[in-house]
């Protein structure tokens, strides 16, 4: 075996080589990304949860305070 093709040997495997790691990259980067985009999703979904919660909340201290009846010293000496 000459020189000339040994260094094509070599430099073959080398470009092999980085292509396949260049791929499991890419690979492990969108598995990644998949997993960050479900966190984000789970986030989004759980906070429109608590809004809708909190906006319940807010309608029900409206009704109270808009009430004819309301009477502030008597509800907290309730409590």
């Amino acid at each position: 075996m000459d020189f000339f093709t040994f260094a094509v040997i070599v430099i073959a495997i080398l470009s092999v080589t980085k292509v396949l790691q260049i791929g499991v990259v890419a690979k492990n980067k969108s598995s990644e990304q998949g997993s960050v985009l479900d966190d984000v999703a789970a986030i989004k979904a759980e906070s429109e949860k608590e809004i809708a919660e909190l906006r319940e909340r807010i309608e029900v201290l409206e009704k109270i305070v808009t009430e004819k009846n309301y009477n502030l010293d008597q509800q907290i000496r309730s409590l």
